[in-house]
């Protein structure tokens, strides 16, 4: 398995001098659920974007293997790196297992067509997301709850050991969003995985992950990191969202914070 970190990272929002993130030491754990939270524009995604190497950081490097990211052919990262963005648009009409078959670009030949593997993989990917009664449909005519859903096997096809999953509960509704949540987690825990997640719900961010990035959103670039539990507690939450926030029976309850 592979292991993917990062070094003082500092990161700046685009066309500006603030920063998002700065001084960030960060390994995403193989076996382990890394989560990442923080209010909106506080640089979640430009943090992953880093991470996949498609922004470079103003400061410090990302490694992959010990190694900087971009020492690293593009297509050992593409077989390496999977990740799943907030919104994927599809330009032209194809079937669903066609689209979740895309995972398997990196590991075809120039010369030859998929392979046993590659089929192998899709059929795996369609049945562990469930959607595989969804295979020959065009994936334009999903609803939002099920492209989600076909863009996770797309990811799974992939058989990378390093996953990241940009918000990837959205458009899900919630019996989906626990399932993909229990998915991901099994992904890491059982197969070995290294899974890098943000999430908007906080409360599932303490529940499934391991680890916690939280990203303060404020004008130093602030962050915490370490152990889920530890990392988001309430009274860190509260401080970053400007919420009241309780811990009762191992659950996240949050209230509007009074007003004068």
């Amino acid at each position: 398995m592979s292991e993917l970190r990062g070094e003082g990272l500092g990161l700046r929002a685009p066309k500006s001098e603030r920063w998002l993130v700065r001084g960030l030491d960060l390994r995403i754990a193989t076996g382990a659920v890394t989560v990442l939270v923080g209010p909106n524009g506080s640089g979640k995604t430009t943090l992953m974007r880093a991470l996949l190497g498609l922004t470079a950081p103003a400061q410090g490097r990302v490694l992959l293997d010990g190694a900087p990211l971009t020492a690293h052919p593009r297509r050992h990262r593409a077989r390496t790196l999977a990740w799943l963005p907030q919104r994927t648009a599809l330009p032209w009409g194809m079937a669903v297992e066609s689209l979740v078959a895309l995972g398997r670009t990196p590991h075809l030949s120039a010369l030859s067509g998929p392979g046993d593997g590659d089929r192998r993989a899709v059929e795996s990917a369609l049945e562990r997301v469930g959607v595989a009664h969804l295979r020959r449909r065009d994936a334009r005519t999903l609803s939002g709850g099920e492209l989600q859903r076909v863009l996770l096997a797309r990811l799974l096809a992939t058989e990378a050991p390093v996953l990241i999953l940009d918000e990837p509960t959205t458009a899900l509704d919630v019996g989906h969003a626990l399932d993909l949540l229990e998915l991901v987690r099994s992904l890491a825990h059982e197969s070995g995985r290294a899974v890098f997640m943000s999430l908007h719900e906080l409360d599932w961010a303490r529940r499934y992950g391991d680890q916690a990035v939280l990203l303060r959103g404020d004008a130093e670039g602030g962050h915490a990191s370490g152990a889920a539990d530890t990392v988001l507690d309430p009274e860190s939450l509260a401080q970053v969202f400007d919420v009241d926030v309780e811990l009762r029976e191992d659950r996240l309850r949050f209230s509007p914070r009074a007003r004068s």
